[in-house]
C-alpha cells in the first residue's frame, strides 16, 4: 500500500496533512474523484458550484498522481 495525500484547491488552498493507505494511484485517484464529488453536492445544497475547484493527488514521495476538477467530476446537462 501508498500513502496518498489530497490537496485541495478551491477558494483557498487546503493541503492534506493526514493523507490515506491506498492500494495504487488509480485507487487514489477514485478515492480523489468521490471526494470531488462529495464536495460538489455540498456546494450544490448550499446553492453554488465553482468547476474550477480542484484536488490534487499526491502520493508519499510528493510525485503528483493526477489532478481532479470538480467540473470533470460531474456532468452537466440542461
Amino acid at each position: 500500500m501508498t500513502h496518498y495525500y489530497f490537496h485541495l484547491h478551491n477558494d483557498i488552498d487546503s493541503p492534506d496533512e493526514e493523507g490515506q493507505e491506498l492500494d495504487d494511484d488509480r485507487a487514489a485517484l477514485e478515492t480523489a474523484l468521490a471526494a470531488a464529488r462529495e464536495m460538489a453536492s455540498e456546494q450544490v445544497r448550499l446553492g453554488s458550484l465553482n468547476l474550477r475547484h480542484f484536488i490534487v493527488c499526491v502520493d508519499g514521495d510528493g510525485r503528483e498522481v493526477g489532478i481532479v476538477r470538480f467540473g470533470d467530476a460531474v456532468k452537466i446537462s440542461q
